[in-house]
């Protein structure tokens, strides 16, 4: 073990991960071998399951067990100019922390992996900034010299988006994106949303609406089996519905302008002043939800405006490209109104699995046949 990781661990004074030694009567933690295999593959080197483990790992004692790696024969008082260089954040000045430390040794070089993980919500550009610079202060730019190989790596049940790396040092991102680890969202899991009598959410409501969330490895009702082997029925798919139908109803929420978040691909929620609205699914759910509102969108993709039109105007008769060209103004009202909408969505591949969820939410959040229909054409 090199002398840094000693630095490190003599640092390592959390009341929780003192706590969580004392009361499991383990005095280190260990990495599950899968965790460990899946971060080696993150990474693109081998993480051994005995590496040195640490939790909400203050920088301050990051950046003083680097100095006592660097400097063998340092003293008991040691001058902060010798530690921190001019212009860098003084020591006690924040509670900046690593969710997760990860040490290792390597050849030449001791890995020091910094974990941050994210399950509910998701970074802001100015929390990563604010992270980055103080990382670029103990780390520097340039690795080549260094003892220590640091990585930092995002865990979350889907991947960050739309965070700024423009100020990140190079060994924070790869190919101009953060470094990212799913976080698998275990099932069963429960959410409690404030609410109106009607179940929709309000920061103002008098109920309280429990959700039970959907696991990472809930998303999918592919995963019901028969007993006996044979095929999956109907009725038994139909179950399936139900945790993904919770799933979406607690998702969540976000802005048009927000489409980004949404998955690659499943079933989306449009909801206006807290109430659903109109309920769709997509293969491609970031440009599906963005359409819906952009300027430049016409009635063939941004449908669900077009469809607001011509409930406004009362269902005038005629072709659908004379009503849009006859009423241009009123049209980019709609898609105006969309955009001051939010959504909320549940990741699915499967087109079946969408399909029969699609009809499932029009049904059980009441936007057939105000906003949805099921005309056949």
């Amino acid at each position: 073990m090199s002398n840094l990781i000693n630095h490190l661990r003599s640092f390592n004074r959390k009341e929780r991960f003192i706590l969580l030694t004392e009361a499991l009567g383990e005095r280190t933690f260990s990495l599950d071998a899968d965790f460990a295999r899946r971060l080696s593959t993150v990474l693109g080197t081998d993480v051994p399951s005995n590496a040195f483990v640490a939790m909400d790992y203050h920088l301050d004692w990051l950046q003083m067990a680097l100095f006592l790696a660097r400097t063998p024969n340092a003293s008991q008082l040691i001058r902060k100019g010798d530690v921190l260089s001019e212009g860098q954040e003084d020591f006690n000045a924040n509670q900046m922390d690593i969710d997760l430390l990860v040490a290792f040794d390597q050849d030449a070089a001791t890995h020091l992996v910094l974990l941050e993980a994210k399950m509910e919500t998701g970074w802001t550009n100015q929390q990563m900034r604010r992270k980055a610079h103080r990382l670029h202060q103990i780390f520097g730019d340039e690795l080549g010299s260094s003892p220590a190989q640091p990585h930092l790596v995002l865990l979350s049940p889907r991947p960050p988006q739309r965070l700024d790396t423009a100020t990140w040092c190079d060994w924070m991102k790869r190919n101009g994106k953060p470094v990212w680890m799913e976080l698998p969202r275990p099932g069963g899991l429960r959410k409690v949303t404030r609410c109106d009598e009607g179940g929709h959410a309000s920061e103002e409501g008098g109920f309280l609406r429990m959700d039970v969330l959907a696991g990472s490895d809930s998303n999918s009702i592919k995963s019901i089996e028969a007993e006996d082997g044979g095929s999956v029925t109907f009725a038994e798919t139909v179950k399936g519905l139900r945790p993904l139908m919770e799933a979406l109803r607690g998702g969540e929420e976000h802005s048009w302008d927000e489409y980004s978040a949404a998955p690659r691909a499943g079933v989306y929620v449009f909801y206006e002043h807290g109430e659903p609205v109109y309920v769709g699914r997509s293969n491609r759910l970031r440009d599906r939800i963005r359409e819906h509102g952009a300027a430049s969108s016409d009635r063939h993709s941004a449908t669900f405006a077009f469809k607001l039109l011509r409930k406004d105007l009362g269902g005038p008769a005629g072709a659908a490209k004379d009503i849009e060209a006859a009423h241009i103004e009123e049209f980019h009202g709609q898609r105006e109104r969309i955009r001051a909408m939010t959504f909320r969505t549940v990741p699915i591949e499967d087109q079946l699995e969408q399909m029969l969820l699609e009809t499932y939410a029009i049904l059980e959040l009441g936007t057939y046949p105000e906003n949805n229909d099921f005309d056949t054409h």
